[in-house]
């Protein structure tokens, strides 16, 4: 009962038990690999991206378009009455 563990006999434990739980984790992981496979019936395949043309853009520039700010008074308002609540 009063036996003493050395230090390396603690690293190899240590060791096997991670090397344990990191084997588990991948049979896991296959497990649900295998799952997916089997509940949609076929294999999940990637498809390589066809190249997609893309138009040639116009030399001429486009002429600029005006973009208006949107209205920050009603956004300030309602910040600045949850603030006042939580004041008090």
């Amino acid at each position: 009962m009063g036996e003493k563990v050395t230090m390396m006999e603690a690293l190899v434990v240590t060791a096997v038990s991670m090397i344990v739980v990191f084997l588990v984790l991948i049979l896991i992981s296959y497990i649900i690999g295998l799952l997916k496979t089997l509940s949609t019936g076929k294999p999940k395949t990637v498809e390589k991206a066809q190249p997609v043309e893309q138009p040639v853009a116009s030399t001429t520039p486009a002429a600029p378009v005006a973009v208006e700010a949107p209205d920050q008074g009603e956004l300030i308002a309602v910040i600045a009455a949850a603030v006042a609540a939580s004041l008090g």
